[in-house]
């Protein structure tokens, strides 16, 4: 049945303040040692490792970043909706989560955001097709991929990459 009642400890600004610092933490952490590693690892996991980089403590390292990110999110939402459920992040969630990705772009930092954005607004400018909206996303999807070897960052990532 989930979990009700969790207090309201969330406003507006805690969300969008936890997005700024993560956003800033993961821009620094692009430009440091750490970040390009594992872009050296996302790049050719086998190159990576010859040239001295220990990849399993790299990708460790950003799997337990992303999880520390998904459950700052997981607390922010539950406080924010008062309430955590078994089906609140089912495979509809995922599919959803998966299209703003990649809507936005995984190569950047703000593609995905920008992609987030446009999916929520979608069900409001079109609410009149609410019933519609994971059929819209998955056309999406599906127009995505068709045209991914035109755009393979995704419709909002950077035209060039800055050598720094």
């Amino acid at each position: 049945l989930g979990l009700n009642g969790i207090p309201n400890s969330t406003e507006w600004w805690h969300v969008l303040l936890a997005l700024v610092v993560v956003i800033a933490m993961l821009a620094c952490m692009r430009r440091s040692k750490v970040g390009r590693a594992l872009d050296a690892i996302k790049e050719d996991e086998t190159a990576a490792g010859l040239m001295g980089i220990d990849t399993n403590s790299n990708k460790m390292m950003a799997f337990i970043i992303g999880a520390g990110i998904a459950g700052l999110a997981g607390g922010l939402s539950a406080h924010l909706t008062f309430f955590i459920g078994p089906n609140e992040y089912g495979f509809d969630r995922g599919v959803e989560i998966l299209t703003m990705a990649i809507l936005g772009g995984i190569t950047s930092l703000i593609g995905p955001i920008v992609g987030s954005t446009l999916l929520t607004l979608l069900p409001e400018v079109l609410r009149s097709f609410a019933d519609f909206r994971l059929v819209v996303n998955g056309l999406i999807l599906v127009l995505i991929v068709l045209f991914v070897h035109k755009r393979p960052q995704g419709l909002f990532a950077p035209r060039g990459r800055r050598v720094e």
